[in-house]
């Protein structure tokens, strides 16, 4: 699916960005933290980019992206 998003919207695009926060939830939730965590960052890039930093989009997954990175440290304790 991020394939297809990539491929039709451009790597930039927020719908591109979408997706790839969606395949870092996904992610995570199986188990599979980098790929997760990395969607994540790609996906804050994205939105920071085009809609800015303060817009609601990137905000939503800038906090879930200390949420996560925050999961990551604690565990690593």
């Amino acid at each position: 699916m991020l394939h297809f998003f990539e491929t039709e919207f451009g790597q930039h695009h927020s719908v591109t960005a979408e997706c790839q926060f969606t395949y870092g939830l996904v992610s995570l939730k199986i188990g599979n933290d980098m790929q997760g965590l990395e969607s994540i960052k790609t996906a804050h890039h994205i939105y920071a980019n085009n809609l800015g930093e303060f817009d609601e989009k990137t905000k939503e997954v800038e906090d879930a992206l200390f949420k996560v990175e925050t999961r990551f440290k604690l565990s690593q304790e």
